[in-house]
């Protein structure tokens, strides 16, 4: 399980995450190879539900009442690692945050959030990390709006 960055208590008041606006979103979840295999899907990407009561599709592990997510335990690995994802920037995989997350916006320039970009690159350049994105290169998306942090590899 990845550290994460963001407060947990921030993050769920926050009641931007899990939420998207099309039933395909560049934004939706995509999942590693193992997460599709153990969830019994045919897709890469964590399927989306339409909540008529909000008006906009939702991840299907996502509760709205509650605001919470059904496999946070053991959320997919993209989940864990927002606020930062895995950009596509022609061969090269970069390290990006989305600067939609309000906790984002205000530690952005901070001391804490330097610190945190490192070690989440440091980790994500590791053996163990680099052998799953050989396999999972479908990982990294195309986001906009997102800001560059650090490269992590290339792939050809």
């Amino acid at each position: 399980m990845i550290k994460q960055f963001v407060p947990q208590k921030t993050c769920l008041a926050c009641q931007g995450c899990c939420r998207f606006a099309q039933a395909k979103s560049v934004w939706s979840v995509r999942l590693l190879k193992e997460e599709k295999k153990s969830l019994c899907l045919s897709t890469y990407n964590l399927p989306l539900i339409f909540a008529s009561t909000q008006q906009q599709y939702m991840c299907v592990f996502f509760m709205p009442c509650k605001n919470k997510c059904l496999k946070y335990a053991q959320r997919p690995f993209e989940c864990q690692l927002y606020p930062f994802l895995l950009n596509r920037c022609g061969t090269k995989v970069v390290l990006v945050v989305d600067t939609h997350c309000p906790f984002v916006q205000k530690t952005m320039h901070g001391k804490k959030f330097s610190a945190y970009a490192a070690y989440l690159a440091k980790l994500l350049r590791t053996k163990r990390y680099l052998a799953i994105f050989k396999d999972n290169i479908h990982i990294a998306g195309r986001y906009p709006g997102v800001v560059n942090l650090k490269e992590l590899f290339s792939f050809t």
